[in-house]
Protein backbone atom coordinates (compact mmCIF):
# COMPACT_ATOMS: atom_id res chain seq x y z
CA UNK A 1 0.00 0.00 0.00
CA UNK A 2 0.70 3.45 -0.61
CA UNK A 3 0.38 6.19 1.35
CA UNK A 4 1.43 10.25 0.33
CA UNK A 5 2.32 12.98 2.32
CA UNK A 6 3.36 15.87 0.38
CA UNK A 7 5.84 15.18 -2.01
CA UNK A 8 6.96 11.85 0.25
CA UNK A 9 5.24 8.55 -1.00
CA UNK A 10 5.26 6.10 2.21
CA UNK A 11 5.47 2.16 1.18
CA UNK A 12 3.52 0.02 3.52
CA UNK A 13 3.32 -3.55 4.12
CA UNK A 14 4.50 -6.14 1.79
CA UNK A 15 5.46 -5.44 -1.97
CA UNK A 16 5.90 -9.17 -4.11
CA UNK A 17 5.40 -10.64 -7.25
CA UNK A 18 1.68 -10.97 -5.83
CA UNK A 19 0.99 -7.52 -5.89
CA UNK A 20 4.06 -5.48 -7.29
CA UNK A 21 1.94 -4.54 -10.43
CA UNK A 22 -0.98 -2.89 -8.61
CA UNK A 23 1.64 -0.76 -6.52
CA UNK A 24 3.91 0.22 -9.41
CA UNK A 25 1.28 1.45 -10.99
CA UNK A 26 0.21 3.56 -8.08
CA UNK A 27 3.41 4.82 -7.68
CA UNK A 28 4.02 5.89 -10.89
CA UNK A 29 0.99 8.03 -11.05
CA UNK A 30 2.12 9.75 -7.44
CA UNK A 31 5.68 10.04 -8.96
CA UNK A 32 4.29 12.30 -12.23
CA UNK A 33 2.05 14.32 -10.13
CA UNK A 34 5.18 15.55 -7.92
CA UNK A 35 6.22 12.93 -5.38
CA UNK A 36 9.97 13.54 -4.82
CA UNK A 37 10.50 11.00 -1.83
CA UNK A 38 9.70 7.33 -1.46
CA UNK A 39 10.34 6.07 2.36
CA UNK A 40 10.17 2.20 2.70
CA UNK A 41 10.91 2.34 6.41
CA UNK A 42 7.73 0.39 7.11
CA UNK A 43 8.04 -2.32 4.42
CA UNK A 44 7.30 -5.21 5.52
CA UNK A 45 8.17 -7.82 3.47
CA UNK A 46 9.72 -7.60 -0.50
CA UNK A 47 10.92 -9.64 -2.97
CA UNK A 48 13.08 -8.80 -5.67
CA UNK A 49 9.85 -7.46 -7.78
CA UNK A 50 10.41 -4.51 -5.45
CA UNK A 51 13.53 -4.17 -6.91
CA UNK A 52 12.60 -3.90 -10.41
CA UNK A 53 9.53 -1.07 -9.20
CA UNK A 54 12.23 0.85 -7.61
CA UNK A 55 13.93 0.39 -10.95
CA UNK A 56 11.51 1.24 -12.72
CA UNK A 57 10.49 4.74 -11.02
CA UNK A 58 13.90 5.88 -11.03
CA UNK A 59 13.86 5.88 -14.70
CA UNK A 60 10.51 7.66 -14.50
CA UNK A 61 12.28 10.22 -12.03
CA UNK A 62 15.87 10.09 -11.81
CA UNK A 63 16.13 11.90 -9.25
CA UNK A 64 13.53 10.73 -6.92
CA UNK A 65 14.79 9.58 -3.16
CA UNK A 66 14.42 6.70 -1.15
CA UNK A 67 14.68 6.41 2.05
CA UNK A 68 14.36 3.81 5.12
CA UNK A 69 15.67 1.05 3.28
CA UNK A 70 16.11 -1.64 5.19
CA UNK A 71 19.08 -4.12 5.35
CA UNK A 72 17.47 -7.00 3.60
CA UNK A 73 16.34 -4.89 0.68
CA UNK A 74 19.83 -2.61 -0.23
CA UNK A 75 21.58 -6.75 0.32
CA UNK A 76 19.18 -7.98 -2.27
CA UNK A 77 20.21 -4.33 -4.67
CA UNK A 78 24.02 -5.27 -3.69
CA UNK A 79 23.01 -9.01 -4.91
CA UNK A 80 21.95 -7.18 -8.63
CA UNK A 81 25.20 -5.58 -8.64
CA UNK A 82 22.66 -2.26 -7.98
CA UNK A 83 24.68 -0.50 -4.69
CA UNK A 84 24.67 3.05 -4.86
CA UNK A 85 21.92 3.38 -7.10
CA UNK A 86 19.40 4.34 -4.48
CA UNK A 87 21.15 7.16 -2.78
CA UNK A 88 19.14 8.86 0.14
CA UNK A 89 18.81 5.78 2.35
Amino acid sequence: MITREGSRLRVEGSVTVDNVKRILAQGLAEIASGALEVDLSRLDQSDSSMIGMMLEWKRKKPDLVFTGIKPDLESLARLYGLNGLFPGK
